[in-house]
């Protein structure tokens, strides 16, 4: 990657919670079925810290939220 193309980290960092923040919105606007699904369309051995470990997490965290019949947002920080 050439110098003129490197981003820095802020800016790496915003888009970074920009996504996380919009997987979020769409998690919690899914139905209990489609969760279910694409929970089950991810691997079953899942890196740490790869983006399908962070929306595992998402969906295990909207259904137990569910069940518990309060949904919790995921924790975000402020900028």
């Amino acid at each position: 990657m050439s110098s003129n193309t490197r981003r820095n980290p802020a800016e790496l960092l915003a888009t970074l919670v920009e996504c996380i923040e919009d997987m979020n919105s769409q998690v919690s606007e899914m139905n209990d079925a489609s969760l279910e699904r694409l929970l089950d369309s991810l691997p079953a051995i899942i890196a740490a810290g790869s983006a399908e470990m962070v929306l595992s997490v998402m969906l295990y965290r909207e259904i137990q939220s569910r069940d518990r019949g309060n949904v919790v947002a995921f924790p975000i920080a402020k900028r």
